[in-house]
């Protein structure tokens, strides 16, 4: 696995330079010598050519010219720390869509049970505002009945 921390201190080091770093001088200052840390160093930096922010002389000596595209860049580190940054966006706006499906959920429940109350608490109204009415036409039912019965 690739140090993103080691990685950023290279490429700041070619934007600081602005123009080239010596690639030997480097890995020997940031990591002293040592077979094995050269061939980090040395992937560190095929790693900053692949990604097209830098790219070696021609003759290999000096390690690197730094891009236009890898002066704009703002490191390895903050890249990772802004894909992170994004999946928890996704993950939290995914949350909020759940919570607003299970709102208007409960929303349209609400409303349905208001329909059904307004619908009784009319019923209930007329008959609260009519009940003379309503006797009145079950007395002359009942009235009607006992003349037609007779």
């Amino acid at each position: 696995m690739i140090d993103y921390i080691k990685l950023d201190n290279l490429l700041n080091e070619l934007k600081q330079k602005n123009t080239s770093v010596d690639f030997n001088e480097f890995c020997d200052n940031t990591w002293r010598k040592s077979i094995e840390t050269f061939k980090i160093c040395r992937l560190l930096a095929q790693t900053l050519v692949d990604d097209g922010y830098a790219t070696f002389t021609p003759n290999n000596s000096r390690l690197i010219l730094l891009t236009g595209k890898g002066a704009k860049f703002k490191g390895y580190v903050q890249t990772e720390h802004d894909k992170q940054l994004a999946n928890d966006e996704e993950k939290e706006i995914e949350k909020f869509k759940k919570q607003n499906l299970i709102l208007s959920n409960e929303k349209m429940e609400y409303e349905k049970t208001i329909r059904r109350l307004q619908k009784k608490l009319t019923i209930s109204s007329l008959l609260k505002n009519w009940w003379w009415l309503v006797v009145a036409v079950i007395s002359l039912g009942v009235i009607i009945g006992k003349f037609l019965l007779n």
